[in-house]
Formats: C-alpha cells, sequence, structure tokens
C-alpha cells in the first residue's frame, strides 16, 4: 500500500510541475506573440530631456544568439556533468541515484536515471528561465521608462510642440511620436 500512495503523490508532484511550467509558459508567451500586442503604459518626456535623446543604435547581440548560448550552453554543461557523474558513479559500482530516490513516473514506469536527472535540472532550469522572463516583460510594460534612444525613434514635430512654458520645460504625455516602424516604437518605450 505504500508503494501505491507513493505513485499517487509521485503523480500529484509531477502534475503540480507540470500546471507551474505552464502558467509561466502563458505569460511568457503572450508577451512574444506576433500580432498580440499587450498594452505598454506610456510615459511622458521634457523635450530637452538628453537621458533619451541619444541615437538609435541595432542590437550588437542577435535575440537568437542570446537564447542560443544561454540556453545551449546551460543544456551542454549540465548534460556533460551529468554524463561524467554517472559514468565516475558506475566505474566505482556506486548508485547513480539513492535507492530512495523516486524515479518512477505515474504507473509505476521507471525513468532510467541519467534522463530523470536531466529533465529535473532541464525543468529547474526553464521554470527559473521562465519565471525571469515574465518578471521582466511585466515590470518593462508597467514602468515603462523609456529608453535612451526614445528621440530618434518617435520623431516628434518639435516645430508643432510646445516644449516650454515661460521658463518651466512641460512634461509631454500625449502621443506626438510619428514613428517609421511601430514595433521599434513599442521596444523604445
Amino acid at each position: 500500500m505504500a508503494g501505491t500512495n507513493g505513485g499517487v503523490a509521485k503523480c500529484g508532484f509531477i502534475f503540480l510541475d507540470t500546471l507551474a511550467i505552464a502558467l509561466v509558459i502563458l505569460p511568457a508567451l503572450l508577451f512574444r506573440l506576433p500580432g498580440f500586442d499587450l498594452p505598454i503604459f506610456q510615459r511622458g518626456f521634457f523635450c530637452g530631456d538628453e537621458s533619451i535623446a541619444y541615437p538609435y543604435k541595432d542590437s550588437t547581440v542577435p535575440s537568437s544568439v542570446l537564447y542560443g548560448v544561454g540556453i545551449g550552453l546551460f543544456a551542454v554543461i549540465m548534460i556533460t556533468t551529468e554524463i561524467v557523474i554517472f559514468a565516475y558513479r558506475k566505474r566505482q559500482d556506486l548508485d547513480y541515484l539513492s535507492p530512495d530516490t523516486y524515479n518512477r513516473c505515474c504507473g509505476g514506469v521507471v525513468i532510467p536515471p541519467l534522463l530523470y536527472q536531466v529533465v529535473r535540472y532541464a525543468a529547474v532550469f526553464f521554470f527559473g528561465l521562465l519565471v525571469t522572463m515574465t518578471t521582466f516583460d511585466i515590470t518593462k510594460n508597467v514602468v515603462g521608462r523609456l529608453r535612451p534612444h526614445f528621440l530618434s525613434i518617435c520623431q516628434p514635430d518639435f516645430n508643432n510642440l510646445t516644449c516650454m512654458e515661460g521658463a518651466r520645460p512641460i512634461y509631454i504625455t500625449e502621443d506626438i511620436c510619428m514613428p517609421e516602424d511601430p514595433k521599434r516604437m513599442s521596444e523604445a518605450r
């Protein structure tokens, strides 16, 4: 009976882990789906703000390289490390996983120990990655801090814009931007 309860508990943990990852994947995808534009907080600006008047420069590192190295390097290091540990323990005639480790799936299916460890570490890594990405995206959209190149992307018509009221600068809140690329404009916000 204890084995049955352990299997039910294991299935429950697998279900909860899968649910947690799914709940974190959803917002991460919503911020990245093409055509699905979540609202971005539109902060105003002062015309003479030098902190947002820098020229625009393309990214020096493409996103594909960033994700490829960030995820690929993790995968190579983690898999290599686990294979080395597995081979070392096998050579020393030691158990790779302790006998009390749950490496059984629902229904009593035994998962090979190396695969179990790799999947376990990958799940923890991707959960952390997705939580970080989601937190980052939500914070960016809620705070809406203008990028240093905002004015070069926005291209406001300063001739038809009142920037000063006497000696006091006016905080511009209306959308007066005339960008060439709307996607780049949302990224500048």
